[in-house]
C-alpha cells in the first residue's frame, strides 16, 4: 500500500505546489486589497462567533464522514466510525495536494477495498459520495438566480457560474451515457478492436462498469433507511459548510446579510470541486476574493480568505494528514 498508493515524492511536490499557489495568491490579494485599516482589522476577533465558526467546522467534518457508513451499509457492507474518517479526511488530505483533488480516489479504493469492497462497489460509493451534494444545485441554483438576479451582475460570479453550469451539464452527459448506452458502446469496440488481449479485456470492464451501476441504482432506489440517513447527513454537513462563510465575517466584526453570504459560499463550494490546482490552492482563494468582494469591504477581504480557507480546507487537511499516518502505520 505504502509504495502503491502513497508515493512520499509525490506528496512532497504536492505540497510544494500547493504551498506556492497559496502563498501566491495571498500575496496578490494582500496587493490589490490591504491596508493599515486592514492590519487594524487582525486585531479585531468576536469570540462567540469564532467558537461559532469551530463547532461549524467540526459539525460539517463529522457528518461529512459519518455518512460513509451508511452509503456503505446499502451496499450490505459494515464501515467503522474510525473507517469513515480514514476514508473522509486522509482522502481529504490527499485531495489537496493533488490536480482535480484526485489523489484521496486511490487512497479510499484501497481502504474499501480492505474491508471488502469490490472495486465497482468502491468506485460507487465515492461517486454516490459526491453525487449526493450536487444533488442541491438544480434545486438551488434557480432559486439563487432569480431570488439574487442583482448578485449576477458582478462579472466575476457570472463567468464562475458559466463555468459551474458547463461543468455539471458535461457530468450528466457523462453519466446518462455510461447509464443508458454501456451495450452498444461495448459492441462498437468489441467490433474495432483487433488486439485479443485488449478485446478479451472489454467484457470484464463493462461487467464492472454493470456491477457499479447496478449499485448506484440500488442505493436510490433500495436503500431505505440508511440511503435516507446517507442524504440527511450529507446536508447537515452542507448547512454547515454553507453558514461558516457569515459566520466568520461576522467573526472579523462584520453584519453581512446570511443569506447573501451564504450564497456566495454556496457558489464557492461547487465551483472548487473541479478547480485543477492541488486543492484549488490559488483558484480558491482568488475566486474567494472576488465573489466576496460583492459583499465584504475590501480591506477585510485578506482576513476573511485566511479565516475561510483554514476553517474550510487546511484544518481538516491537518487533522487528516494525522489520520494517514495512523492508517499508514496500522495498515490495516
Amino acid at each position: 500500500m505504502k509504495k502503491k498508493i502513497i508515493d512520499k515524492n509525490k506528496i512532497k511536490t504536492g505540497i510544494k505546489l500547493f504551498l506556492a499557489l497559496t502563498v501566491l495568491s495571498f500575496l496578490i490579494i494582500i496587493l490589490l486589497t490591504g491596508s493599515k485599516e486592514t492590519l487594524e482589522a487582525f486585531k479585531k476577533i468576536t469570540v462567540r462567533y469564532f467558537i461559532l465558526t469551530v463547532i461549524l467546522a467540526l459539525i460539517f467534518a463529522y457528518f461529512n464522514a459519518i455518512r460513509i457508513i451508511y452509503i456503505s451499509r446499502t451496499m450490505g457492507k459494515n464501515l467503522s466510525i474510525l473507517d469513515s474518517f480514514y476514508f473522509a479526511l486522509g482522502g481529504n488530505l490527499l485531495g489537496a495536494i493533488t490536480p482535480f483533488q484526485s489523489g484521496g480516489a486511490p487512497f479510499q479504493i484501497y481502504l474499501l477495498g480492505k474491508r471488502g469492497f469490490s472495486v465497482a462497489e468502491s468506485t460507487a460509493l465515492i461517486v454516490i459520495r459526491g453525487v449526493l451534494p450536487a444533488l442541491i444545485v438544480p434545486i438551488a441554483l434557480p432559486f439563487v438566480a432569480l431570488k439574487y438576479a442583482s448578485f449576477f451582475n458582478s462579472r466575476a460570479v457570472s463567468i464562475i457560474l458559466f463555468y459551474l453550469l458547463i461543468l455539471y451539464l458535461s457530468i450528466l452527459i457523462i453519466f446518462l451515457l455510461i447509464f443508458f448506452l454501456p451495450g452498444p458502446f461495448e459492441k462498437f469496440l468489441l467490433n474495432r478492436v483487433k488486439n485479443e488481449k485488449i478485446r478479451n479485456k472489454i467484457p470484464v470492464i463493462f461487467k464492472s462498469l454493470n456491477d457499479f451501476k447496478i449499485t448506484i441504482f440500488n442505493f436510490f432506489s433500495k436503500g431505505g433507511k440508511n440511503a435516507f440517513l446517507a442524504i440527511l447527513f450529507t446536508y447537515i454537513s452542507l448547512f454547515a459548510n454553507f453558514l461558516l462563510a457569515p459566520s466568520i465575517l461576522y467573526t472579523i466584526g462584520l453584519t453581512p446579510n446570511i443569506i447573501d453570504a451564504t450564497v456566495v459560499q454556496f457558489i464557492l463550494t461547487y465551483i472548487l470541486a473541479f478547480t485543477p490546482t492541488p486543492g484549488a490552492s490559488g483558484a480558491a482563494e482568488l475566486a474567494g476574493a472576488a465573489l466576496f468582494s460583492t459583499i465584504c469591504p475590501k480591506h477585510y477581504i485578506p482576513i476573511y480568505i485566511i479565516y475561510w480557507r483554514f476553517f474550510s480546507n487546511y484544518l481538516f487537511s491537518i487533522i487528516g494528514a494525522f489520520f494517514l499516518l495512523d492508517f499508514i502505520r496500522k495498515d490495516v
